[in-house]
């Protein structure tokens, strides 16, 4: 594994394995996809491979989703969104999240609709 797709914690295997599995050339937007998520959730810049994504509960999840429909162009909120659900589904297949958790915590990431701008403040 690159040193970029090290798991910096316990919790950031999840992210890493997510990332890895992906085509070398859709890392670094996957990357970004999560970073962006990471820090909308975590109210400051965060390290996408330390975030604690399968201990998010649904309510905290709907906020990320919320904050990236405001923050960005409906394309880019969705890539963010698509990134974090890959990471949940990855937690669910190394069973650190159960089924109906991960099921309530896929609906509250649920696809941005919209224009090309984000919402007006």
């Amino acid at each position: 594994m690159t040193p970029d797709l090290e798991p910096t914690s316990r919790h950031g295997r999840h992210a890493a394995a997510y990332v890895a599995a992906q085509s070398e050339a859709a890392r670094p937007a996957v990357r970004s996809n999560l970073r962006r998520a990471a820090t909308i959730a975590a109210g400051h810049p965060a390290d996408w491979r330390r975030y604690p994504w399968h201990r998010a509960d649904a309510q905290s999840l709907e906020a990320v989703r919320n904050g990236l429909a405001e923050r960005y162009r409906p394309a880019t909120a969705n890539a963010s969104l698509a990134s974090v659900r890959g990471v949940l589904r990855r937690a669910w297949q190394h069973g650190d999240l159960g089924r109906a958790d991960l099921e309530r915590r896929l609906d509250a990431l649920r696809t941005v609709k919209g224009g090309s701008a984000p919402a007006a403040a």
